[in-house]
């Protein structure tokens, strides 16, 4: 077995654990930081699908709207992030990055290099 091939195992060991660990009826956008300069990203809809019931959902609406945003204006995106850290990080009122809280509905949890 090449080395190539036991990266391609461990990469797809990794996303099948990852997939296991999603709970139902919830939307994903999961970033992972492949190097400096990429990143990837999956996204995972874990809801029950009716194809007959014409019901959007808001989660639906704001994951598709997050998606076309990032197709379409990337860079305004990472812009928006940057000045959003670094409003974080310069506010008395909100945690800096390095806490646990990143607001009202930003939780950073730290699991370690291990799990």
């Amino acid at each position: 077995m090449s080395d190539d091939d036991i990266v391609d195992k461990i990469a797809e060991l990794n996303k099948s654990m990852e997939m296991a660990s999603l709970l139902p009826d919830r939307h994903y956008l999961i970033f992972n930081e492949v190097d400096d300069e990429n990143v990837s990203m999956s996204v995972y809809d874990t809801t029950d699908i009716d194809l007959n019931n014409e019901y959007i959902s808001g989660s639906q609406i704001l994951v598709q709207g997050l998606l076309e945003l990032m197709e379409t204006d990337i860079e305004r995106v990472l812009e928006m992030g940057m000045a959003r850290i670094v409003a974080l990080d310069t506010s008395s009122e909100i945690p800096k990055i390095a806490d646990t809280s990143l607001g009202d509905n930003i939780v950073k949890v730290d699991f370690g290099k291990k799990h």
